[in-house]
């Protein structure tokens, strides 16, 4: 691979959700090679456990429909995430210990 070639390599561009512990920490975290515009929307859906309690931080909302919970970014809030930056965006508190299956998509190509 000449220099040429290696200078217009295209970043990698990579967001992933991530989680912990009853209650369960929300969280972006930007494990690719290129600044990301957190254009993003994260969601979480259970089963066979209940919900006691949620919220979104701060530039983030929530929506809550059944069994499953989808976090956007709030209105006019816009938000840059650098390489190997976290951003925490909400939690969820469950009855018991609960496996949560996690979405993570582009804005525009939202479940919603």
């Amino acid at each position: 691979m000449t220099k040429d070639q290696k200078r217009r390599r295209i970043p990698i561009h990579e967001l992933i959700g991530a989680n912990s512990e009853n209650p369960i920490d929300l969280s972006i975290v930007n494990t690719g090679e290129a600044d990301e515009q957190l254009d993003v929307v994260v969601t979480a859906t259970w089963k066979n456990t209940a919900l006691m309690s949620l919220d979104a931080l701060t530039g983030w909302v929530v929506d809550l429909n059944r069994e499953r919970a989808v976090f956007a970014p709030a209105p006019g809030h816009r938000t840059r995430l650098a390489p190997g930056e976290k951003r925490k965006i909400g939690w969820l508190r469950y009855e018991q210990p609960a496996t949560l299956q996690l979405e993570l998509a582009r804005k525009d190509e939202s479940p919603l």
